[in-house]
């Protein structure tokens, strides 16, 4: 009889390592609009869950993400779904962590909870989904702060719930965004500090080729470009541009 229950214990801890050797981990990685930004711009860093999995997507039930930032050097000014996960529920749900401060969190760190559809759970990809979308504003100048997903604070831990092993977490990497945050002067395209007419090339670029111009300027905002402050930097700027430089 011990034999016999030994025999089926071990077949169950067989199956059980079977099924956790089967599930790969979720990544979770920044990709930012922008990283740098000067004084009172704004950029949207989307939180992205990654399988690690070569032969496939891995199925998650629900995650809970800590982010913490320097509330000093940049302001969370909220979450956006936007082309995310349909999650039932998300955000910064009040209560714990997040617990007698107002929405959006404004201390520094948080607690961003999802919960997938009742009709199944999210299939996060090995080239990634879209969690959320946060937005920050920088507050003021330094060389480098960081917004950081770290695994435990204060007793709360960052989890990503395995869709088909109930409670197992199954997340891997955590990543983390350095902002750069500079002065902000409009039509100073190349962040010299002044503008002047060796502004002009870098301006072009910003009009004709955005992705070019964060290439070759990449500690440089492409906002500054938006001279008539209408939002887009093209040109319609181009204008308001040359008066900046002739009056500077």
């Amino acid at each position: 009889m011990l034999r016999s229950y030994t025999l089926v214990t071990y077949i169950v801890l067989c199956a059980a390592c079977a099924t956790l050797s089967a599930t790969g981990a979720v990544n979770l990685e920044w990709r930012p609009s922008a990283r740098t930004l000067g004084v009172g711009r704004t950029a949207n860093l989307e939180l992205y869950g990654v399988s690690d999995d070569p032969n496939g997507s891995e199925p998650v039930a629900a995650v809970d993400i800590l982010v913490t930032w320097d509330p000093n050097r940049v302001e969370l000014l909220g979450c956006d779904g936007t082309g995310a996960v349909d999650w039932l529920v998300a955000g910064f749900l009040s209560g714990g962590l997040n617990e007698n401060f107002p929405y959006p969190p404004s201390d520094g760190d948080g607690l961003f909870t999802a919960f997938a559809q009742f009709s199944g759970p999210v299939d996060v990809t090995t080239s990634g989904v879209l969690i959320t979308t946060l937005r920050f504003r920088a507050l003021e100048e330094c060389d480098s702060t960081s917004i950081a997903i770290p695994k435990t604070l204060s007793g709360y831990t960052t989890k990503v719930y395995s869709g088909t092993v109930p409670n197992l977490d199954i997340s891997g990497t955590l990543g983390s965004c350095d902002i750069r945050i500079i002065p902000y002067i409009l039509g100073d395209m190349n962040c010299d500090g002044v503008v002047d007419v060796f502004d002009i090339d870098a301006f072009v670029l910003a009009i004709t080729n955005p992705g070019g111009y964060l290439s070759a300027y990449p500690l440089c905002d492409i906002e500054r470009g938006d001279c008539n402050q209408d939002g887009s930097v093209d040109v319609f700027d181009i204008d308001a541009f040359v008066d900046l430089i002739v009056g500077g």
